[in-house]
C-alpha cells in the first residue's frame, strides 16, 4: 500500500447553480426562468478533495471510482 499525505472522508453531491438577473430564492412550488445552469461537484468531502488532488497531482480514490463506473469529466 502507498502512504497517503491526506485522507478525506466526506460526501460528494451534485450542485446545480442557476444564473439569472435578479434571481432570488423562492419557497414553495415557484417556477422561475433562468438564463443558464451549471452542474458542478459539491459536498464537503469533494470540495476538499478536488483541489488537494490537483495540488498533489493525483488521488487514491480515482481508480476506485472508475471501477465503480463513475465517469471523470
Amino acid at each position: 500500500p502507498t502512504a497517503l499525505d491526506l485522507l478525506v472522508l466526506g460526501d460528494i453531491n451534485p450542485d446545480l447553480i442557476l444564473h439569472a438577473p435578479g434571481l432570488t430564492p423562492a419557497f414553495g412550488q415557484v417556477e422561475t426562468r433562468v438564463d443558464d445552469a451549471e452542474l458542478t461537484i459539491g459536498g464537503s468531502g469533494a470540495i476538499m478533495a478536488c483541489p488537494a488532488a490537483r495540488l498533489a497531482g493525483g488521488t487514491a480514490a480515482q481508480p476506485t471510482l472508475e471501477e465503480a463506473g463513475v465517469a471523470r469529466g
